[in-house]
């Protein structure tokens, strides 16, 4: 398959970091991470829905499958330089059928925008952001955004990482839809840290002239914010891994 000279590659998939050599190639990994109970709802709903599949049949495939996940998927988690999670708040007694909050783990092989001008105390009902130790014991930031928060804070949220990117056309509508008329506020979150944040960091680091050169910032910021919400809405068959490779 040829893969035309682009600003920006979004490349998908569930092994692009097994080997050393894969993930030479990339510069900004995302490692998808729901909880087993998550990821098997969404393997069925996709499956039953859109493939034609009696839930039986998914669930046996997932079972058959679940030694090779073991083996080649999970172990990738540890190369990503973020990692993203949807998932309840287990202390306030949510369950999977409750609005998912997100949880984004942002390892130290990258450098990562800087959230003080968004996280504070007037935001924490939104987010919050905390050193912990990874599974691996590792220090990392842990970045948190919570569903249940007020759709007026998450929105003054946006708005003021949107204003960082000095663009002048308001935020995109599409920003946090899983479905028509169904709206993620962490995912909408989610999508503008990863795509306007790191785009930034990104153009300063390798690509200042085309910054300068492009006549409508806007589409081309919409488009990765687009890109990045697809990836989160395809509902993989197993945890799937996300990269985004500046040319």
């Amino acid at each position: 398959m040829l893969v035309e000279p682009k600003e920006f590659v979004i490349a998908e998939g569930l092994l692009p970091l097994h080997t050393r050599l894969a993930r030479a190639c990339f510069d900004v990994t995302v490692y998808l991470d729901p909880p087993e109970d998550i990821r098997r709802r969404w393997k069925v709903a996709r499956d039953t829905s859109k493939r034609g599949y009696e839930p039986e049949q998914v669930l046996d495939e997932l079972i058959r499958r679940e030694p090779e996940s073991a083996a080649y998927i999970r172990p990738q988690r540890s190369h990503a330089d973020i990692v993203v999670r949807f998932s309840p708040i287990a202390e306030r007694g949510e369950t999977i059928d409750d609005p998912l909050s997100a949880y984004v783990l942002l390892r130290p092989t990258i450098a990562h925008p800087d959230l003080s001008g968004v996280t504070g105390e007037d935001t924490r009902e939104a987010m919050h952001l905390k050193l912990m130790r990874d599974e691996d014991g590792k220090p990392v930031d842990a970045w948190h955004i919570h569903a249940y928060a007020n759709r007026e804070l998450t929105g003054r949220v946006e708005q003021a990482m949107w204003r960082g990117l000095h663009v002048p056309e308001p935020v995109p509508d599409t920003l946090g839809e899983l479905n028509p008329g169904d709206r993620s506020e962490p995912l909408a979150l989610v999508q503008l840290r990863l795509t306007a944040g790191y785009s930034i960091a990104w153009w300063f680091a390798g690509a200042i002239v085309a910054v300068i050169a492009v006549p409508d910032l806007y589409r081309l910021v919409l488009s990765m914010v687009t890109g990045v919400g697809n990836l989160f809405k395809v509902t993989p068959a197993e945890p799937a891994t996300y990269i985004v490779l500046p040319k």
